[in-house]
């Protein structure tokens, strides 16, 4: 139990030297289409660097230009090599967990889609429902809205919404997207994502 006891002040403490950090150190990880992202790598070492970035999403299908999506993704590395962030991958990568975190996602875009299809954005739109995908590492969730355009070249925008959560052995990965944009289009930006991250190294961010 002492191990738990310590585990969390370290934690506290390495936050303390978080630090955003120049894009040319995890520019690998953002896809292209992202724009104006927004960076912070939290290095705690020895045992773990977490990583996010949030952005805007460069939107193909919206009914006007000036419009742009969101993007979110948290990326949290542990090193097996050191024996806290060994006790951390033991915590996090149970199957009840894995599972834990892949039905959340499902369930938040089902109640969204639901509340879309009750009318509660919005009347003449198109509904699909609620679709997953594997992935490397974990599963992919999501669904679009197609609505009409007034007063537009662009006949129908086309609006995603997707989850995405990994965890790859020793990293969790956690991809957030709203945009107006294919979901084709979405769904390459996150397994471009998804693949970078099974790709990368953490370790030289401590």
């Amino acid at each position: 139990m002492k191990k738990y006891y310590l585990l969390f002040p370290c934690i506290l403490l390495a936050a303390l030297y978080s630090f955003a950090q120049s894009s040319s150190r995890i520019s690998k990880l953002i896809p292209k289409g992202v724009i104006n992202p927004v960076e912070t790598i939290q290095p705690m070492p020895p045992f773990m660097v977490r990583v996010e970035y949030v952005g805007q999403v460069t939107e193909t299908t919206s009914c006007s230009k000036e419009t742009v999506g969101e993007i979110k993704v948290a990326m949290s590395w542990y090193n097996n090599n050191d024996e806290t962030g060994k006790m951390m991958l033991g915590m996090i990568s149970s199957p009840s967990e894995l599972q834990k975190q892949w039905q959340k996602n499902t369930d938040e875009l089902t109640d969204i889609c639901q509340q879309y299809k009750n009318g509660g954005y919005g009347e003449n739109l198109k509904v699909s429902e609620v679709k997953t995908e594997e992935v490397t590492g974990g599963k992919l969730c999501f669904f679009d809205v197609t609505s009409p355009c007034v007063e537009s070249a662009v006949k129908a925008s086309q609006r995603t919404f997707a989850r995405c959560f990994i965890f790859d052995g020793k990293t969790q990965c956690d991809i957030r997207i709203e945009s107006q944009c294919s979901p084709d289009e979405i769904k390459a930006m996150i397994k471009m994502i998804v693949f970078e991250v099974n790709n990368f190294n953490f370790s030289g961010l401590l």
